[in-house]
Order: C-alpha cells, then sequence, then structure tokens
C-alpha cells in the first residue's frame, strides 16, 4: 500500500522531464485489446436492435463490452505505472497520446455507473431513444478517446515516417477504424450500410418514395463518416496499400451488426470500395503537400464508393431502380459532398512540427467559430422542431384505412404524394393468414369524374400499385373484394410552399456557399474577407434560425387540395350524428350471415352524415359481444353509402348481442353508439328485441380518449392456453388506477398505429371501455384503466403478430372504495 502511495504522489508531482513513446509492440496490444472493447460494443448494440426484451442491465452482452473496457484500461495505466516505477513523475510518467485515454478512464467508469443506473430506473432502450440517452452520450466520447489511443500516439511517433509500412500503421488504423464504428452507431438513423438491396432498388424506383429523400440523406452523411477519417490520415501519411480496405472492413462491422448481417452484399460494396480507394492512394500518392491530387482522390473515392453501392445492390435487388436520375447521379452527388470532409483536416505542419504563421491561425480560428455557430443553429433547429399531431393527415403523408371485408381484416394504405400530375401508391396489407386476396382498385375524382383502375393483392408486406392521378382535391377510393364493395373519400393533398421555406433554405444555402468561401479564403491568408463572408454566413444563419423559431407560432398554408374552410363555423362545433342501428336481414338465425347496418343523420338538417373523420386508422370501429361476452368481434365497417356503414358478420349461437360503435365527425368529438340485437336459433326465427332501433348516441365525453383508439378485427385468433394477466392492485378498487400487464410472444408489430389494446365491458353491457398500450419495452403490454364502478367486467387484450391479430379474453373483479378499506 505504501508503495502504490509513493507511486501515486509521483504521478501527481510533475518533474518536467519530456514525455516519450511507447513501443510499437505496445500500441499494438493496445489496440488490439481496443477491438474487444469495439467488439464488446457491436455486441451490445446488435442485443439492443434485436432483443427487445432486455429488462436487466447485467447481461452476457454488457460483460463482453465492460470486461473489454476493463483489459484496455488496466492496459494503459499499466503504461503509466511503468513509468512512474522507472522514476518519472507527473506528465512526464504519461507516454505520448496516452493523456487523453488516460483521463477517459475514469469517466468512462462514472458514465458506465450512471448507465447501470438509468437502466434500472428507467429500463432499457430498444429504438432511436438509445442514441440520446446522456449515460450513453457519455460512454461513446470517452470510449472514442480512449480507443484512439493508437493513433494519438503514432501522430507524431518519432520512428514513424512520412511513408509507414501496413504493420507500422496497423495499430491506428484499427483504432482509428472502430472509431469511425462509434461515429456510424450514433448517426444510425442516417446509416446508408444499414440499407438491404432490396429497399435500395425500391427507394430509387419512385421519386414520391419518401424512402428516396431519406436514403439520399442517408448517404451523403455516411458518406462524410467513412471518407473524413481516410482524408485526416492521407494528410498526415502516405497511406500504405491496404489502408482503407483495413478500415472500411472494421466499419462495416457495427452496420452488420445492427441489421443481423442480413445486408451483407451492402456491406461487401464498401469493402470493395475500400480496395478501390488503395489503388487510387497508389496511382495519385494524395497528401497535403500534393492537394490537386487530395481533392481528386477524395472526389473518386466517394464516386467510386457509391457507384459499388448502387451496383452491387443492383445485382443483389433484383434490378437498376427504375428512376434513372437518382442512381446515375446519386454518385457524382456524393462525391460533390466530400468538402464535408474538409473541417475534420488537422493543420498542416512542417518538418520542424510547427504550424503556418499567424495569419492562417487566425483564420482557421475564425472558421471554427463560425463552424460552431452553425451547430448551434442545427441544435436549435432540430430543438424547435414541431410534433406532428397523432390524428392529422397532412400533405405528403400517409393515410391508412382498416377496412373489413371479404372476411379479413385488412388495412388500405394510400400513400402520400409530392406532386401532381404524379403517381399514387396503393397497397393493402393483410393482418390475417390470406392467400392470394385480390382486391380490385377504382380511384376517381369527384370533380372531374376521371376514374383509374387497377388491383392489388392484401399481403402482410404488400406490392403497392401505382396509378397515375391529374389533380389535387376530393377523390374516392372504390374496393371490391370477395363481393363486397366500399368507396373511402379521401384528399389528395400536395404541400404548398409558402415564404417561411423560401426564407430558411435560401439563408441556409447562402451561409453554406459563404461559409465554404469564407473557409477558403482563410485558408490563404485573407483574414478580412473571410470575415467580411464569415459575417454574411452568419447573417444567413440568422435569418434562417428566426423563421424556424417563430413560422410554428403562425398558421401553416393550406396545401393544395385541403377542403375550403368554413365562412361562418358552428358554435361549439357539429352535433352528434343521430345513428340507427339495424340487422339485414331482419332476424338473422345461428350460422347465419348477416349485415351489421349503420345509418347516420344529422339531426339539424335530417341529412345523412358523411363528413366521418379517420381516426386511429379507421372511419369507424365497432365492437360486436354477445351478452355472455363469449362472443367477440371487433371490426372495421365499410362506407357502402353516404351515411351508411355495413359489416358483415356470422354469430353461432342464439341469444342477445350488443354492438358498440365508436367515430367521430369533421369538427366534433368522439362518440359511441351503442344498441342490441338477437340471434334467433335458425334463420328465419323470431327475436326477442326489435333489430333495428333509434338508439342514443352516447358522446365521448363519457369515455374520454378511451373510445378514440379502438381496433377492429374480423377474424379472432385467440390466446392459446388460459390468460392470466397481472393486476396492479391484485384486488381493483372502483374509481382507482389499475396497471394491467400481459406477457405476448416476440415479433408484435404495431396494428391501428398501437402495440397493443385493452377493451372492458361491464357485465350488463352498459359501459365500454378502451385504452392504449404504455410504449412497455419488452415482450409484454402493460396498460393503466379506472374501472367506473364494482362488479364484474369483462375484458379483451388484443394485438397483431407477424401473421394475425390475437385477441386474449379475461374478467376482473372490481371492489367498492369502502369495501377496499376495511
Amino acid at each position: 500500500m505504501a508503495l502504490a502511495d509513493a507511486g501515486i504522489r509521483r504521478l501527481l508531482v510533475d518533474s518536467g522531464e519530456p514525455r516519450g513513446w511507447v513501443s510499437p509492440r505496445a500500441d499494438l496490444v493496445t489496440a488490439l485489446l481496443g477491438v474487444w472493447f469495439g467488439v464488446g460494443l457491436m455486441i451490445d448494440a446488435w442485443a439492443h436492435t434485436t432483443r427487445t426484451e432486455l429488462e436487466t442491465f447485467f447481461t452476457p452482452w454488457h460483460a463482453v463490452f465492460y470486461s473489454g473496457f476493463a483489459v484496455v484500461s488496466g492496459w494503459i495505466l499499466w503504461q503509466v505505472w511503468r513509468n512512474v516505477r522507472a522514476g518519472r513523475q507527473g506528465l512526464a510518467a504519461v507516454p505520448t497520446g496516452y493523456l487523453a485515454g488516460l483521463v477517459a478512464v475514469p469517466a468512462f467508469a462514472a458514465f458506465g455507473f450512471a448507465d447501470m443506473m438509468w437502466h434500472t430506473i428507467l429500463g432499457i432502450e430498444t429504438s432511436l431513444d438509445i442514441l440520446f440517452s446522456p449515460s450513453h452520450l457519455g460512454l461513446i466520447v470517452t470510449m472514442l478517446l480512449i480507443i484512439t489511443t493508437p493513433l494519438r500516439s503514432a501522430w507524431n511517433a518519432p520512428d514513424l515516417g512520412p511513408r509507414p509500412t501496413l504493420g507500422r500503421l496497423l495499430p491506428a488504423l484499427i483504432g482509428l477504424g472502430f472509431a469511425t464504428t462509434l461515429v456510424s452507431l450514433f448517426l444510425s438513423y442516417g446509416d446508408a450500410m444499414q440499407y438491404r438491396p432490396g429497399r435500395i432498388v425500391e427507394a430509387f424506383s419512385s421519386v414520391d418514395d419518401p424512402g428516396a429523400d431519406r436514403l439520399a440523406l442517408a448517404m451523403v452523411v455516411t458518406n462524410v463518416v467513412i471518407l473524413s477519417p481516410v482524408l485526416l490520415l492521407a494528410r498526415r501519411w502516405v497511406l500504405p496499400f491496404g489502408s482503407v480496405t483495413v478500415m472500411y472492413t472494421i466499419v462495416v462491422l457495427m452496420p452488420g451488426a445492427q441489421t443481423e448481417f442480413q445486408n451483407v452484399p451492402v456491406l461487401l460494396s464498401f469493402v470493395a470500395a475500400g480496395l478501390v480507394s488503395d489503388l487510387l492512394i497508389r496511382r495519385l500518392r494524395p497528401s497535403a503537400r500534393r492537394r490537386g491530387a487530395y481533392w481528386a482522390f477524395a472526389g473518386l473515392s466517394a464516386f467510386a464508393t457509391w457507384t459499388l453501392y448502387i451496383g452491387i445492390s443492383s445485382v443483389a435487388g433484383g434490378g437498376l431502380p427504375a428512376v434513372p436520375e437518382l442512381w446515375t447521379g446519386g454518385a457524382g452527388h456524393r462525391r460533390a459532398h466530400r468538402a464535408g470532409a474538409r473541417g475534420a483536416v488537422p493543420a498542416e505542419r512542417d518538418r520542424g512540427g510547427h504550424t503556418g504563421h499567424r495569419g492562417r491561425r487566425d483564420g482557421r480560428r475564425r472558421a471554427g467559430m463560425i463552424v460552431r455557430a452553425l451547430c448551434l443553429a442545427a441544435v436549435l433547429v432540430v430543438a424547435l422542431a414541431v410534433p406532428a399531431g397523432a390524428h392529422n393527415v397532412t400533405a405528403g403523408a400517409d393515410l391508412r384505412i382498416a377496412q373489413t371485408i371479404a372476411g379479413a381484416e385488412v388495412t388500405v394504405v394510400i400513400k402520400g404524394t409530392s406532386r401532381v400530375p404524379g403517381p399514387l401508391r396503393i397497397g393493402v396489407i393483410a393482418y390475417q393468414p390470406v392467400s392470394g386476396l385480390p382486391v380490385g382498385l377504382e380511384v376517381r375524382s369527384v370533380e372531374d369524374g376521371r376514374a383509374l383502375t387497377g388491383t392489388a393483392q392484401a399481403a402482410a408486406d404488400p406490392q403497392y400499385v401505382q396509378v397515375r392521378v391529374e389533380r389535387t382535391g376530393p377523390h374516392e377510393l372504390k374496393l371490391s373484394a370477395g363481393g363486397e364493395v366500399a368507396v373511402v373519400p379521401f384528399r389528395v393533398l400536395v404541400e404548398r410552399g409558402s415564404m417561411g421555406d423560401f426564407l430558411i433554405y435560401g439563408g441556409l444555402f447562402l451561409a453554406a456557399l459563404l461559409l465554404v468561401g469564407g473557409l477558403l479564403t482563410g485558408a490563404t491568408a485573407r483574414p478580412g474577407r473571410a470575415m467580411a463572408l464569415a459575417a454574411g454566413a452568419a447573417a444567413g444563419v440568422t435569418v434562417a434560425a428566426m423563421v424556424i423559431v417563430f413560422e410554428p407560432q403562425l398558421p401553416p398554408p393550406a396545401p393544395d387540395g385541403a377542403a375550403p374552410a368554413a365562412a361562418t363555423p358552428a358554435a361549439g362545433g357539429r352535433p352528434y350524428a343521430q345513428a340507427r342501428v339495424e340487422t339485414v336481414p331482419a332476424r338473422p338465425g345461428a350460422g347465419e350471415e348477416f349485415t351489421l347496418r349503420l345509418d347516420l343523420i344529422d339531426g339539424s338538417t335530417g341529412r345523412p352524415v358523411d363528413d366521418l373523420t379517420v381516426h386511429h386508422e379507421a372511419l369507424a370501429h365497432v365492437v360486436v359481444t354477445s351478452e355472455d361476452g363469449r362472443y367477440f368481434r371487433h371490426v372495421h365497417p365499410l362506407r357502402t353509402a353516404p351515411g351508411r356503414l355495413e359489416v358483415r358478420l356470422r354469430a353461432d349461437r342464439a341469444g342477445r348481442y350488443l354492438a358498440h360503435a365508436e367515430l367521430e365527425r369533421e369538427d366534433s368529438g368522439g362518440q359511441l353508439v351503442a344498441a342490441g340485437f338477437e340471434i334467433g336459433s335458425e334463420a328465419g326465427s323470431e327475436i326477442g328485441g326489435e333489430a333495428g332501433s333509434e338508439v342514443d348516441s352516447e358522446v365521448g365525453s363519457e369515455v374520454g380518449d378511451e373510445v378514440g383508439g379502438e381496433t377492429s378485427r374480423a377474424d379472432v385468433a385467440e390466446a392459446g392456453g388460459a390468460v392470466v394477466p397481472r393486476l396492479q392492485p391484485a384486488a381493483p378498487v372502483a374509481g382507482r388506477p389499475t396497471t394491467i400487464e400481459l406477457d405476448v410472444p416476440a415479433g408484435v408489430r404495431p396494428w391501428l398505429g398501437m402495440t397493443g389494446h385493452l377493451l372492458v365491458r361491464s357485465q350488463d353491457g352498459a359501459f365500454l371501455g378502451h385504452v392504449h398500450e404504455m410504449g412497455t419495452p419488452g415482450s409484454r403490454l402493460r396498460f393503466t384503466f379506472s374501472f367506473p364502478a364494482p362488479g364484474r367486467y369483462l375484458a379483451w387484450v388484443q394485438y397483431a403478430t407477424g401473421d394475425r391479430i390475437v385477441t386474449a379474453p379475461f374478467t376482473v373483479d372490481v371492489t367498492a372504495a369502502a369495501e377496499a378499506g376495511r
């Protein structure tokens, strides 16, 4: 202990001696231990992405990751301790290049403890939130400092000349390669390496596919991420053959782990691009002094990378993309963005190790201030962005409408379009096993009557049918399947440019031009002109930032095709619809197919209500249950005429049945319609009650948003075995929140915008409530519900798997508050 205390005191007292270097072999060991560290992170990233049931910090993946940290940290500390024992003190005991890694070791440990507490208290992230967790950000920054230790050690190593061999430079290449993987991990939402070949071909086959924009942006981001380190090394050394191939091979490991290596052809295209880049380096010999060759290499390397990317993806994806402009100009466009890597290039040094004269240093300092200002503006843009509304269908957004047709539960997707005339893509997603269910499509413009037809095949992952629309405004989509016909009204909307958009994009574009000009001018020792250009860039960013901040407070312009605003809107909104519920035939028998019909009337005008708004991906949600709760159907009726909704059903047992329909008019609130009907013992038998009857409409205020998210289904697949949900408290009390939790299999997918749905009905059928899953990570669903009164309730949990919708029924006995307090 006394020896250790003496060593620590020596480390804290600087002897003033010059710092030395570790041996090349020690650097190689540091790099190889860093491989353990980096691979551990890749395994952990794979687990977070694919193992959504993770619920604890203490996992085998974290064990690999943190053991890698332990060994590489121990090795760095050992290098320092050896110098302390040799008599060096203070900074003199820390080898050159190892100081930042040494400081990062305790910082990483602190962030690791914070990460453990974060996961223990708040749970395990499994989505985009992984990349923004404060503890994860701290871990990644400190890990960057640790894992790039061999690069800093090699940067000014006395035995490393301007033309190092691949073996001598290998530790630096490994460290920088794994550092690049960390950057790509935290830019996963803009990583072109994670795309599969088929998706690349599909995205570049339509200019209206939102994926084309995302893929193009991802290609730009990825180009900067992978090319910047190569350009950094090329400024310092004449890279030996194989350097870029080694780095790119390391870089593709992270996106491969995140995608379970299901995109191997795309990953191999980057390895091939590394080999081509090595050939370019051998031919062009780029360096800091050979600027023409340097920038020629940057452009040709980017061009080769994305040419191979699109070419190999086309071969593996079954053909070239359908829009030639996107894939022929794509590689050149990414080449044009090579200058984005220039800001990462360090100041050139002369043989004596000194930077250029003060004018150039001041120019770079000013340029750095400008870059930081632009980064701050970007942060403001992200922070002040306005989220989209949950129920709004805006220009360019997809419209999803659930329908129960031909005995199947499907969701019709009308893709948003960005221009008219232009293509409109329609697909039919099946949530039940269907064997080639064809759905006839007819798109008709209400204004000019022009109609276009097509046929879509309902499938879990459907192919989209493309039709051409000639104008914006109201349209109707006619669906035909299994002898049933539905007419869905919708509007083709196209975003209308605003003055705010012009000022934002114009200001940022001008700032980018002036910033590049300022950097180039400052680099040529013209500080006065550089400052003038910098001031112009700052002004452009300021204008754009002010518009971004204040524009959300102004009403957005209505898109082309939007419904005209009412000149004098009704006070308090439109009235609730009056509903008549009946069955056709009037006396259905057990086992006989019948139609449940809802006719909606506006009581103030006597006209049919034909202004239902799509809420939770449906025009209406209907829940049909038998009185004893053994029969349950959750369906989406078809609009067969203005103000009329119909759905075909079949009940195998005689008795009384209850129907609850949830709907919502434009400029009105959620509404719940309830009615009862009876099924006779055989077709044509008498009914104990009136089949068609006027019913009072219960307003949404009685059940709140619980009504607004109803889901539906036609062919119910019940959960196997007894369903035993976990209740907290175990004995629910009326009027108090109850948490209901249910285990579900892996692979649950969203249905009607939600992961899970809980429907609750009182035993007498007088009450129906509905809530949604709370966004719980892992293979479980969690709901919170307050039962209004004591008694027995019938409950059903619904969720969708890959090929069906599952319904899990159970009952809940609720006690009164007074009884619970005894």
